[in-house]
């Protein structure tokens, strides 16, 4: 099974099924890792713009990561809150899209859209508006505010509710307590970037840690934790959807990015991006030109082969054939990689 394409690259997860349980899994990516090489040798203010273009999915956040890096590694760290209502925008239009988009069952995404579709696409589009600057603020934030009341959040016949049936009828995946990477944990991070480079991209670690960012690392303790994981984590997308609302009618109260100085002519920046936490790491020389440039993206933290994903998959009873593909299939969509995955299933005790 395969989610909509999203961006560069697929995951293969590999699942091995013994007696209805997962036995050993195994993640293999084909995403680039290579593309923060593309910043190297140019003139330190045309990365923003070039983050922007090279990332389809996500292009603010990744922007507004570069700018915070390079400020900061130039010695002048952003402080004001001036992208705030744009990584908002973003992150609500891409959990508006993907309430449509990308999940096992393809019924979901009609039932949102029968609420009323041309609310819902104008909202998108207010999103779109809202992160291009290109609209006021306060006609288009009107105009998200009313997409979002057409899901009938809060009420008893709603969108969660229609999301929550579509679930499988599950109780082998575990809620686990997520290990959420939080604004302390950035200078290691960005240590990492700095002396690993790509290896640290493409598998990023801190020592003793299995790290997991986004919407479910950031609800967990307002999760009831009565139902399935599948249940938490969808539940989770939710308040995720309603925090982001909040914020975006004030956006000052929201705490959505950290930026600093690693030593001298380094910086970095950290964004809560719509799966989660967002890293650019940059250094800069004396000539204002891009001497190293590192990125690590939420999927690589969620989607580690050592990760939260990988450790919630692990030992869970999922069942056989097509019900364990539809099983690990929610649980991906629910992880919330940034590219298409696919589920490729093996009998043994090998994936």
């Amino acid at each position: 099974m395969m989610t909509s394409s999203v961006g560069s690259g697929v995951l293969t997860i590999k699942a091995a099924i013994s007696d209805g349980h997962v036995r050993a899994a195994e993640i293999v990516s084909t995403r680039p890792y290579s593309m923060a090489r593309l910043f190297i040798g140019r003139r330190a203010d045309e990365a923003p713009v070039l983050a922007g273009r090279l990332f389809s999915l996500c292009g603010y956040s990744h922007s507004t990561a570069s700018s915070l890096a390079i400020a900061a590694a130039r010695g002048k760290p952003i402080k004001d809150k001036s992208f705030a209502v744009g990584v908002l925008a973003e992150r609500l239009g891409d959990m508006f899209r993907s309430l449509v988009m990308g999940w096992p069952d393809v019924g979901l995404g009609g039932f949102v859209l029968a609420r009323d579709a041309g609310l819902i696409r104008d909202a998108l589009s207010a999103c779109r508006e809202l992160v291009g600057g290109t609209a006021s603020q306060n006609g288009a934030i009107g105009r998200v505010i009313s997409g979002a009341e057409s899901l009938g959040l809060g009420k008893n016949d709603n969108v969660l509710q229609q999301a929550l049936s579509a679930l499988p009828d599950e109780s082998g995946f575990l809620s686990i307590p997520p290990d959420v990477l939080t604004e302390d944990d950035d200078e290691s991070v960005c240590d990492g970037l700095s002396f690993h480079g790509e290896a640290f991209s493409q598998t990023p670690h801190l020592v003793g840690r299995c790290p997991e960012t986004g919407a479910y690392a950031q609800h967990f303790p307002q999760l009831d934790h009565s139902g399935s994981a599948l249940v938490d984590r969808m539940c989770a997308r939710f308040m995720f959807l309603e925090a982001g609302l909040r914020h975006l009618s004030d956006p000052e109260s929201s705490t959505l990015w950290s930026s600093g100085i690693l030593r001298p002519g380094q910086g970095f920046g950290a964004v809560e991006s719509p799966r989660g936490r967002l890293y650019h790491w940059a250094k800069v020389d004396s000539d204002g030109i891009v001497v190293d440039y590192g990125i690590v993206s939420p999927t690589e933290w969620n989607f580690h082969p050592a990760g939260p994903f990988v450790a919630t998959l692990l030992g869970s009873k999922v069942g056989a054939a097509d019900k364990a593909q539809s099983m690990i299939a929610w649980l991906a969509a629910l992880f919330d990689p940034c590219v298409a995955f696919r589920v490729v299933l093996a009998e043994g005790g090998h994936a």
